[in-house]
């Protein structure tokens, strides 16, 4: 009762009345939107890691090609 009356006083302090429907669709949407910014977080990172990890396959591959050339290997 008392978490009522202060959700309906706090709506009529800031001019804002949600109805109940609107109270649970903001909370499901609130939700939602915390789940898709870790959602994004974590595929910011995996694509920093996959992007680090080739990057450092291409560089070994092509320190490898530097150094057969330099002792005078050929691929072909």
């Amino acid at each position: 009762m008392l978490y009522k009356w202060k959700e309906k006083l706090e709506g009529q302090l800031s001019g804002i009345s949600l109805e109940e429907d609107e109270r649970v669709e903001l909370k499901r949407l609130r939700k939602e939107n915390k789940e898709l910014r870790m959602e994004k977080e974590i595929f910011k990172k995996a694509s920093i890691d996959s992007r680090d990890h080739c990057n450092a396959r291409l560089n070994h591959v092509r320190w490898c090609f530097k150094f057969n050339v330099f002792l005078g290997r050929s691929f072909n």
